[in-house]
């Protein structure tokens, strides 16, 4: 479902391949009204801003949150 949901918002760049991380201004917008479960850790941010946090200002609907185990 993601893979449709971001088709084509991956944008390259003197190819350099830049994913929703670094243009959230394209991304992050997708993910209203939809129940969402980021894969995130201690240090996932978008600029200073835990990833989170951004996706709760965001109004998106976070359902659950997976975090990886060491080792992954």
């Amino acid at each position: 479902m993601l893979s449709g949901l971001f088709h084509g918002q991956l944008r390259y760049d003197n190819d350099i391949i830049i994913g929703c991380i670094a243009q959230t201004e394209l991304c992050i917008p997708k993910l209203k009204d939809k129940h969402v479960g980021p894969i995130a850790s201690q240090i996932s941010v978008i600029g200073k801003t835990p990833l989170l946090d951004n996706l709760n200002t965001q109004e998106n609907n976070i359902v659950m949150v997976f975090g990886l185990q060491r080792g992954f």
